[in-house]
């Protein structure tokens, strides 16, 4: 049995994701990230990186408007949809 999933609830899964790992966990997976990148050109974790700062604060998932605090809207009646023949688009 599948379990349906909106993209809503993605961004909210998203949006939550950081704020539940500690932030050593991110730094160790960055340091492997940047070393299985860059290992090739010589990078060396231990001595080429000396601070990693992890944000958690949860940015880049402005998507238009299906994000959690949008209400769902009929095709055509999303904000930039309504104002666009104002703006010189067509209606």
């Amino acid at each position: 049995m599948a379990i349906e999933i909106t993209r809503r609830d993605l961004l909210r899964l998203g949006w939550h994701k950081p704020i539940r790992h500690p932030s050593s966990n991110m730094k160790k997976r960055s340091v492997i990230s940047i070393q299985g990148m860059l290992r090739q050109y010589g990078c060396n974790h231990e001595s080429d990186i000396r601070a990693i700062t992890v944000s958690r604060i949860p940015r880049g998932y402005a998507c238009a408007y299906f994000g959690l605090y949008y209400p769902e809207r009929e095709e055509g009646q999303a904000p930039h949809e309504v104002g666009e023949p104002s703006l010189g688009g067509s209606p």
